[in-house]
């Protein structure tokens, strides 16, 4: 009976071990499929721009009170952000909506100063016909309209999710006529409906032109990455991918605990096959 207790009490501690310290997929790579824009703080491009690296020069963001620096962080392997004041700070440029299908994703890595500021992280048209992904206090909203046709998404945030980057996305479908929100890799709103946001005002990140809904202000935070995928609604799955490859793999002692317990659990293994006669 001890033998076999002795066993059982291994078997839970590693399984209690991994769970403590799960792990990402290390291997996992960004979705490129349809990837239309591409923006990485850690290869701004020239000073007063937010380049595309796809295709620099094309679809940059001209940039005002915001530059690139670099920053830590404990759960991502980001290294760059722009900071946007909260008043003044913003990025513009044509609309999205050039050349654009209705089908597209857009996303994002952010961290919001605070929990009580209202300010807009992407937007693109207008209010008559536009999207705005945007900071609500401690909400996020995704909201869609064309002409009264609309669509508002939400997400309640606490202080724990911006003490680090979190993966923000949104997603309009027109093929399945529906729009979803995502954080860090999980859904957490959706709407049956798909409105044509192609608005022809101009583009803007950490801030507002031409408000394109009802929240309309400037960003208090930091934004690393942006993306836009034309003509692609990015899947449940494709999502977390996108999140697997931005969120950072355990540290090496957490490696080093699993090996351990796996260790341990072997040799009480072997203890225990050896005993037996």
């Amino acid at each position: 009976m001890k033998k076999t207790t002795k066993n059982v009490i291994s078997t839970a501690g590693l399984t209690l071990l991994i769970s403590a310290f799960p792990t990402v997929d290390a291997a996992a790579q960004v979705v490129t499929t349809n990837l239309a824009q591409n923006y990485d703080a850690s290869n701004p491009g020239a000073v007063g721009v937010w380049q595309n690296t796809l295709e620099p020069g094309v679809r940059d963001w001209s940039m005002m009170d915001s530059t690139s620096g670099s920053v830590t962080s404990a759960g991502t392997n980001i290294t760059h952000v722009f900071s946007f004041n909260g008043t003044s700070s913003i990025g513009v440029q044509d609309s999205f909506a050039s050349g654009s299908v209705v089908t597209s994703s857009w996303e994002l890595w952010i961290k919001p100063s605070n929990l009580t500021t209202v300010g807009t992280f992407l937007e693109s048209g207008a209010n008559a016909q536009g999207f705005v992904l945007a900071q609500n206090g401690n909400e996020i909203d995704f909201f869609v309209n064309n002409g009264g046709d609309q669509v508002n998404l939400t997400f309640q945030i606490n202080s724990a999710l911006i003490e680090d980057y979190m993966q923000v996305v949104a997603v309009i479908d027109s093929g399945s006529d529906v729009s979803r929100l995502y954080v860090n890799g999980s859904l957490v709103d959706s709407d049956s409906n798909a409105p044509d946001w192609r608005g022809s005002n101009d583009a803007s990140i950490g801030g507002t032109t031409n408000a394109a809904g009802p929240l309309d202000g400037y960003f208090n935070g930091q934004i690393a990455i942006m993306r836009h995928y034309d003509d692609l609604a990015l899947s449940d799955a494709q999502v977390l991918q996108n999140y697997n490859a931005v969120a950072a793999i355990p540290e090496p002692s957490h490696f080093s605990l699993l090996s351990i317990g796996t260790i341990l659990l072997t040799l009480t293994c072997t203890r225990r096959v050896g005993k037996q006669k």
